[in-house]
């Protein structure tokens, strides 16, 4: 299933739904590329199974952008990672995740997070993206009752945040160096705040002002994208951050 080249903006529909693009319960083999989501009550993004079904896996998640989603309470995430809501159950997992050179860009005023990651994950793989909290209340990232299973990568992301940059399980991490407590493979990752050429322009806007390079190993997909955000051409491994890479 490939999901490409689309927007998706203020939906409202109430608890855990009303956001832009899901690769839900059960669904395998997916790619999520070149979308834009803004403004919506759910999340921008999302991977998730529940107890009941069957795992969701094999996703990858490239060159997107989401700015000022996740506006309500109930699940306060830009971006969400949910192998189930907790790890109670075993067999409710999902797997396989690779997310990497995207834009996400929490509401300014309230207390969303860009990324969050809960429940049992199996091979996980997080790169190259912005998770941007500047201007709300809340972490850059926050990791809630979780277990990592596999390969774990966290590298190569810029976190911006006025507040903490990881929260897991009510705890502060705000040394960039202990991201390793939390993802055995963590490297490369920045912490310093990112700029936009005119962020209410969606997309063109998200071009950076200074592109933030991270030169470190990381996972390459089996088919590799081709370009990024705005159609620029790119070859992976890319080590410019974000969703939208340096314009020539």
């Amino acid at each position: 299933m490939i999901i490409r080249d689309n927007i998706s903006h203020h939906n409202q529909t109430q608890w855990t739904d009303g956001g832009g693009f899901g690769v839900d319960i059960s669904t395998t083999d997916a790619v999520v590329e070149h979308n834009v989501s803004h403004d919506n009550a759910g999340s921008g993004f999302l991977v998730y199974t529940r107890a009941g079904g069957d795992p969701t896996g094999r996703v990858t998640i490239r060159y997107n952008a989401s700015v000022g989603d996740a506006r309500r309470d109930q699940l306060p995430a830009a971006m969400a990672i949910l192998g189930g809501l907790n790890t109670a159950d075993p067999g409710t997992f999902v797997h396989d995740i690779h997310v990497h050179h995207n834009t996400i860009i929490s509401a300014a005023g309230g207390s969303a997070m860009p990324l969050l990651v809960m429940g049992t994950v199996e091979n996980l793989a997080i790169h190259h993206n912005i998770f941007d909290s500047s201007g709300g209340r809340g972490p850059a990232v926050a990791v809630n009752n979780w277990a990592g299973v596999g390969d774990l990568q966290f590298s190569a992301n810029q976190l911006t945040s006025d507040r903490d940059l990881l929260d897991r399980d009510g705890l502060a991490v705000n040394d960039v160096e202990r991201l390793g407590d939390v993802f055995p493979d963590a490297s490369g990752n920045i912490v310093e705040p990112a700029a936009y050429r005119d962020i209410t322009d969606l997309p063109a806007g998200l071009e950076p002002v200074d592109p933030t390079v991270a030169d470190v190993p990381v996972a390459v997909d089996r088919d590799p994208a081709k370009t990024d955000l705005l159609g620029a051409p790119v070859t992976e491994p890319n080590p410019v951050i974000g969703a939208v890479s340096a314009r020539g």
